[in-house]
């Protein structure tokens, strides 16, 4: 028994190719992005941008009761967080292909995003 994978490349059409995206949620979520694409000959060569915001609500808490083993009397902790985050998240991608020949292609590619945005 055996497995045989065959993979065949479509061929993709020359030219200038784009896309936009969009979407809103709940609570100010939001997601925008575009992308583009050039193709000619045997050099095909791609980029995409995005950019997401969300806001979150996030409470936590915690209360401790332990025994101090140098004291010998019963510890009392606790904590509380209450934070709104608002999160921003900006993306690039680039990406580029060479076609050596039908069967080969060198390609290489690129992607940055910074995840940031306020806490209080």
């Amino acid at each position: 028994a055996g497995v045989i994978n065959i993979i065949m490349r479509k061929k993709r059409a020359e030219g200038v190719t784009g896309a936009l995206q969009g979407s809103l949620g709940s609570a100010g979520r939001s997601v925008v992005g575009a992308s583009g694409s050039y193709k000619r000959g045997a050099l095909a060569a791609s980029v995409t941008a995005g950019y997401r915001q969300d806001s979150r609500h996030r409470l936590t808490q915690s209360d401790v009761l332990a025994l101090d083993p140098t004291l010998h009397q019963w510890v009392d902790s606790g904590t509380h967080v209450d934070e709104r985050i608002r999160r921003e998240v900006p993306t690039v991608g680039i990406s580029t292909d060479y076609a050596l020949n039908d069967r080969q292609s060198i390609s290489a590619s690129a992607s940055w995003s910074n995840r940031g945005g306020l806490r209080t």
